[in-house]
């Protein structure tokens, strides 16, 4: 069960609370401050030690200084976190680029919207005792709820292509693969996801994407060069089926 919190003029008020399916308990989602600093290092460490060699590429380390410029005021980023009781169970770094500061972190996308009309979200990272209870949903829920209360248009992240637990929540969250881009430090190939804010809201009240079924089209979801060749054609990936592991791809609305 889920609850809207209004938000008050202090930094901690909640933005959501809940409780956790496996065992019930409250917590809470809410924009962090520099106080949960050794927390989300801890945190982000402790996920990123706990990935397999071949999930490594997932979550890139981060050192310490990189964190705690994230909580400066003159920061275009603000970190979210879903606190159970007085521990730190999950977060994520929105973003909210400006014309002063436009980095976005996208790393090769060609058609990024303008920056200032943009909300980007990254490193997403639940504890693994935790998982299970669509923290990343609940997560990325209030990020894009967030991003429509300051009046941002777009909503972007990009996902490593393997990634399949973190690209398939923001395709359940409304977000859609529009291209896919290379890293170009590591190789990786990153989908590319993005979503105008109001398209959004739209298919959580009336699922305007199921529209386009009779055009849809399949592709295995290894298959990323027929993917970019669909994507570059105009379709979208909005969909994924996990029991024939096949991305669903529209003609973009």
């Amino acid at each position: 069960m889920k609850k809207f919190l209004a938000q008050s003029q202090t930094k901690k008020a909640p933005l959501y609370s809940g409780h956790l399916r496996t065992t019930n308990q409250q917590y809470e989602i809410l924009q962090l401050d520099s106080s949960h600093l050794d927390q989300v290092i801890d945190l982000h460490k402790t996920v990123q030690d706990a990935l397999s060699d071949d999930e490594k590429p997932f979550l890139l380390p981060k050192s310490p200084e990189y964190f705690a410029r994230l909580f400066k005021k003159t920061s275009p980023h603000k970190v979210i976190g879903i606190l159970q009781g007085r521990q730190l169970i999950a977060k994520a770094i929105a973003t909210y680029p400006t014309r002063a500061k436009p980095e976005s972190g996208m790393t090769d996308m060609a058609d990024e919207p303008l920056p200032a009309r943009s909300s980007v979200l990254q490193a997403v990272t639940v504890l693994p005792a935790y998982r299970g209870n669509r923290l990343m949903h609940e997560m990325v829920h209030a990020w894009i709820n967030h991003s429509y209360m300051v009046r941002r248009k777009h909503v972007l992240s990009e996902v490593e292509v393997r990634n399949v637990a973190s690209w398939s929540v923001f395709l359940d969250e409304g977000l859609e693969i529009t291209s896919i881009g290379q890293d170009p430090d590591d190789g990786a190939w990153l989908y590319n996801m993005q979503s105008h804010i109001h398209q959004v809201m739209t298919k959580r009240l009336s699922q305007r994407f199921n529209h386009a079924a009779e055009n849809s089209v399949l592709c295995p979801a290894a298959d990323w060069q027929t993917q970019k060749e669909l994507l570059a054609q105009g379709f979208a990936i909005n969909g994924y089926k996990k029991d024939s592991r096949e991305m669903i791809l529209t003609p973009r609305i």
